[in-house]
């Protein structure tokens, strides 16, 4: 028997299980659409959290939405209409008055971080608007300062990729000159003092329509599947997605703002669903997705962590039409609610907590469903009296493992983290050293009936940290090598027993445990085999 193997394996999960995830980045962009879908405000927010979304953008302040909002944990940009926009530019009272109403009324029950003030304004058709943009934005920062809130909400104003007259490569993009200088220098000055970030709404599809002729930006968006490369810089891009948002920072960059950051407002090929059908839609799309689950920055701005982005519901049911691998939000009684998104994203990304300030009692009571045999038949063990997750002994740690038991146990299923509203979604993993958090199994290799579930049940060891460590394939080669029960027994009570002796193991290397393991518990007559392992 390869001890050494299986003894490397073990002290790889312990590696493994104490990574905190990174946050999710994508965002839902809710309107009348949504509206419709779902049911209604209340639905919409149950259906956002069953989903794990912790993002939201209104296209203005829907009273209805901000109620349902209270109490969860997403975060929410609030549009100021265009036609809000003239009576906030030249009146503060109004602008007090919107701020009350529409953020006051609400705040820090619903979670308002931005206050997006019009819409597309420097690229609209209707000119008019464009003087009263800085005023506005400026008056809405006053009245979030007036109530202590210029801090919490940052002040912006979602813009078009029509802005840019120059695409590819994107070190050499600029904005257009007749802008620069009269209107949008202004507003980057703005979201340059007030430490805000620039609001991009991303449709590369609808600029090219307006500018058929424009070169750079056909070469940016149907270069070959080897990416694009930036001559100047050396720079090369995996992903159109990336090309574009990085064409916008160094256009910043360009009028002396390379500090501001660039969130996604609304991104997709098109506003014209209809066009979303297109082959080369459906590359667009992916390269989207590929950029947020990858959790990096672009090529210039590689530290950045992955931009936060906003779809439309047009854009996610076009996904799963195209590549099957996303499903819209859909209201209780129709298809699945499982999104394809939320499973790519936040698989191994997200658990299950309970909520601070919840009643002792009415965890108790969660608790005891999620663990019991005819309740939600969740793993509870390593909560009870002196195993790994016991203390703290609090009723929320415990309660926060039951939930988080059963929401990895049923593959993150809508609505399985919820309990009556006593648990929420997390991305930040709750594990700390000797107590890891599960995070549900892997692939099919994992389910009842295998070799981890046998591991499991039999000698105590987790079925997940099995499956964090080896594929089908070697699952299948090391149940064919565990012929002695016992010894794995052995094995796994031993390594259990140093991880509490020295919980310091993963950040110092997992030599010592191994030696130690090997001197004790490999038998003379297996010698000979422990050397054909350390030589694998």
């Amino acid at each position: 028997m390869h001890l050494g193997f299986v003894l490397r394996v073990l002290c790889v999960i312990q590696v493994v299980w104490i990574g905190t995830a990174a946050a999710t980045k994508i965002g839902v962009i809710y309107g009348e659409e949504a509206a419709l879908a779902a049911g209604g405000a209340e639905n919409a927010v149950q259906l956002l959290r069953a989903q794990g979304i912790h993002k939201l953008r209104l296209y203005d302040a829907d009273s209805a939405m901000l109620r349902a909002l209270g109490g969860s944990s997403i975060e929410v940009i609030v549009g100021l209409r265009n036609d809000e926009l003239v009576d906030v530019g030249v009146s503060k009272t109004s602008a007090h008055s919107w701020v009350a109403r529409n953020v006051e009324a609400y705040f820090p029950d619903t979670k308002i971080t931005a206050i997006a003030v019009g819409d597309e304004i420097l690229t609209n058709k209707d000119e008019s608007l464009v003087p009263f943009l800085v005023p506005a934005m400026r008056n809405i920062h006053a009245a979030l300062a007036a109530a202590g809130l210029e801090q919490a909400i940052k002040v912006s104003t979602p813009q078009s990729l029509r802005l840019l007259s120059t695409f590819s490569p994107p070190s050499l993009a600029t904005f257009d000159a007749s802008l620069s200088t009269r209107v949008l220098a202004p507003v980057l000055e703005f979201l340059s003092l007030t430490e805000s970030y620039f609001m991009l709404n991303l449709h590369p599809f609808d600029v090219q329509q307006a500018n058929p002729r424009d070169l750079t930006l056909g070469h940016a968006l149907y270069s070959t599947e080897s990416g694009i490369d930036d001559h100047v810089t050396g720079l090369h891009y995996a992903n159109k997605f990336e090309a574009l948002v990085d064409a916008v920072y160094v256009a910043m960059a360009s009028l002396n703002h390379p500090e501001l950051d660039v969130v996604v407002t609304e991104a997709g090929w098109s506003k014209d669903s209809a066009a979303n059908d297109d082959p080369a839609a459906v590359s667009f799309h992916a390269d989207l997705l590929k950029h947020i689950a990858s959790g990096t920055g672009t090529p210039f701005k590689p530290r950045k962590g992955a931009i936060s982005t906003f779809v439309q519901a047009s854009l996610l049911s076009s996904l799963e039409a195209s590549t099957g691998d996303v499903e819209f939000l859909r209201a209780p009684g129709s298809a699945a609610m499982d999104s394809g998104v939320r499973r790519k994203l936040l698989a191994d990304k997200t658990w299950c907590i309970a909520k601070e300030g919840s009643r002792t009692e009415d965890l108790q009571l969660a608790l005891d469903w999620a663990c019991s045999s005819t309740g939600g038949q969740a793993d509870c063990r390593a909560i009870q009296s002196g195993q790994f997750c016991f203390l703290p002994n609090t009723m929320r740690d415990h309660a926060s493992y039951a939930f988080n038991s059963y929401y990895q146990k049923v593959s993150w299923a809508a609505g399985s983290c919820d309990f009556n509203g006593l648990a929420e979604v997390t991305s930040t993993d709750p594990s700390y050293p000797g107590c890891f958090e599960p995070r549900g199994f892997r692939d099919g290799a994992c389910r009842r009936g295998s070799l981890a579930r046998f591991v499991w049940e039999r000698d105590g060891w987790s079925p997940q940290a099995v499956c964090l460590a080896l594929g089908p394939k070697k699952l299948a080669w090391l149940r064919r090598i565990l012929t002695q029960r016992f010894l794995l027994l052995l094995l796994v009570s031993e390594l259990l027993l140093l991880r509490v002796r020295n919980r310091d193991c993963w950040h110092l290397g997992c030599g010592v445990v191994v030696q130690r393991a090997l001197r004790k518990w490999d038998p003379p007559h297996l010698s000979h085999r422990r050397v054909e392992a350390s030589r694998t």
